[in-house]
């Protein structure tokens, strides 16, 4: 009898964001983009027809996170350069890491409602970043 396959999609279901080794607390979600900036060209090697080049690699996210009274205050600010691991479950290998640069922190408080108070990470990678 054939074994069934156990992999399958990656979920992020219990995943986890660590910075500078630390994990951040209730976190609802992380995203990484990962982008190649390829200029194009079209020369008398061409025969008339687009080429594309190798460009540069730049890489950017977020990360959104849910506050709790003071238990995930944040140990970072705007404009620090600090070391990324995400990873899609609890207790997974990292999927990406690497260093980043906080860019923006976009906290969210609802005065009148009954909603979680969070907040959004913005951030650009800072040089090259490792895949699982």
């Amino acid at each position: 009898m054939a074994e069934e396959a156990t992999s399958g999609p990656i979920t992020g279901m219990g995943g986890s964001v660590k910075i500078n080794a630390v994990t951040l607390d209730d976190i609802r979600n992380w995203t990484v983009t990962r982008m190649a900036e390829n200029p194009t060209y079209v020369s008398s090697s061409t025969a008339g027809y687009t080429k594309t080049a190798k460009g540069n690699k730049s890489w950017n996210g977020q990360i959104e996170i849910f506050l709790d009274q003071g238990s995930n205050s944040l140990s970072f600010d705007v404009g620090d350069l600090v070391d990324f691991e995400g990873s899609a479950k609890t207790g997974g290998a990292a999927v990406l890491s690497g260093e980043i640069r906080i860019g923006n922190i976009e906290t969210g408080v609802d005065i009148e409602g009954n909603a979680f108070e969070g907040a959004t990470i913005s951030f650009d990678g800072h040089g090259p970043y490792t895949t699982a």
